[in-house]
């Protein structure tokens, strides 16, 4: 017997990939989907409200349509939240994004796959994953219990969707267009490992590489940008105190896209992935490299070598990694660029990190429900605080700093607390105490 794909509870996260989530399963299990609901109301009436709801062509022709709408945005969102992602990365997805959603607005049949293969059987008494589809009818639920029945066919609802993408596009721009036009994005977008590695793109000809881009353009590539970047980071402390020379008038950016550019034609790193996720490692002569343009805003490139040809998707952790191990890269590089991309990457990071932090403000929380104050203050201390057997521990050396001091801090002026109504209840104090005690309040917790 077909069995649906068990839906998680409604997503209580403020993300809408996790939401996207649902009706991907809904969408592939739409008929044991149905089925359940047929098991649960066998005697309904034909005028029955919610089968409309769910069974009517123009439920499933939404679903379809808003499944490959919003799969662009949920795709940049999932390539967001990873922590490999660097903080300039939505600029350069953010365009593309765009793009997408307005070709998915003006009913590209590329940009609407699933719509296209199902649009011919998504009609009345169409059938779509072997369920006979209904009218379709927007039953509404009025404050009296009646219900309002409103015809909806494909010309509404495109209409609808066309108004849902361009309100879709402006409150992104809205919200997004601010931020990465912000000139330290600007600045650091240039070091971006995508685009770093389609400068090398070309071919080899009589033991020479031809590039596709103009070799002024390849040359004249983030200079300006980076001169910015290094002003900066020469007036850090410990840049300053060290041997690295960031004389803005020297030209590291050719430093750092020598080493990709090498590395990739010498074979002198591993940064591709094959469609098994498995790292193309390839000794061949590589004879030419490009660019394979594709809709899932992954780099996807060409590697065509003396006896084989590879399609690479890259790994863009990868070529940063190189930067700290791959002997090559750092010495190509040199200690300046490879400085240049460290302080890049530690200039943000993604979504992944704050919500990290989000799943332990929620193990904080406790019955009665606390406010989101409450819940990061003690996310806070358990942060700081060591594991709970060291506890006796750190009680012992924060009263012999109390009462002896050290290096830093002075001994406390006094050992009793007088500014207290319970002052007398102690020999010394409290926290004293507390650490000559035999043993701790939660002894069953504390190891041995």
């Amino acid at each position: 017997m077909e069995r649906a794909s068990q839906p998680v509870s409604y997503a209580t996260q403020r993300f809408t990939s996790s939401s996207y989530n649902q009706w991907v399963k809904i969408f592939k299990s739409y008929g044991a989907y149905i089925q359940a609901f047929e098991h649960l109301h066998p005697n309904r009436s034909d005028d029955e409200e919610y089968q409309f709801q769910i069974k009517g062509a123009d439920y499933v022709f939404d679903m379809l349509l808003l499944l490959d709408t919003l799969k662009p945005l949920v795709d940049v969102m999932l390539q967001l939240q990873s922590l490999d992602n660097p903080v300039w990365k939505l600029k350069k997805l953010f365009p593309e994004l765009i793009d997408r959603l307005k070709e998915a607005g003006a009913r590209d049949k590329d940009a609407l796959p699933k719509l296209t293969k199902h649009e011919k059987d998504v009609k009345v008494c169409g059938k779509f994953d072997g369920v006979t589809l209904l009218a379709g009818w927007l039953p509404k639920r009025n404050a009296d219990g009646t219900f309002t029945w409103t015809s909806r066919n494909k010309t509404d609802i495109r209409k609808e969707h066309s108004a849902f993408v361009k309100e879709l596009i402006e409150a992104l721009e809205k919200r997004i267009k601010p931020e990465i036009e912000k000139d330290h994005i600007e600045t650091l977008a240039v070091l971006d490992a995508a685009e770093l590695v389609k400068l090398s793109c070309g071919k080899r000809e009589r033991g020479k590489i031809a590039f596709e881009r103009e070799e002024g353009e390849i040359e004249s590539y983030g200079v300006k940008e980076i001169e910015k970047q290094m002003k900066s980071i020469s007036k850090a402390d410990h840049i300053s105190d060290s041997s690295l020379n960031f004389d803005s008038r020297m030209r590291y950016i050719g430093n750092i896209k020598k080493a990709v550019c090498e590395a990739i034609w010498e074979n002198k790193a591993n940064w591709f992935l094959d469609a098994d996720n498995k790292i193309i490692e390839k000794r061949e002569k590589l004879i030419s490299f490009k660019e394979i343009k594709c809709r899932d805003f992954f780099h996807k490139f060409e590697l065509k070598y003396d006896k084989s040809v590879e399609i690479g998707i890259l790994d863009q952790s990868e070529v940063y990694k190189s930067f700290y191990s791959n002997n090559f890269v750092v010495s190509t590089a040199g200690k300046e660029g490879c400085t240049i991309i460290d302080v890049a990457l530690s200039k943000g990071g993604p979504e992944a990190i704050a919500e990290s932090f989000y799943n332990c403000m929620r193990n904080q929380q406790q019955h009665g429900g606390q406010s989101n104050w409450v819940l990061t203050t003690r996310a806070k201390i358990a942060w700081c605080l060591p594991s709970i057997d060291r506890f006796d521990r750190l009680i012992k050396d924060a009263v012999e700093i109390y009462i002896n001091g050290d290096e830093k801090i002075k001994p406390h002026r006094e050992n009793m607390f007088f500014t207290s109504s319970r002052h007398n209840s102690y020999k010394v104090s409290k926290v004293v105490d507390r650490i000559n005690a035999d043993c701790g309040r939660c002894p069953f917790l504390v190891s041995s």
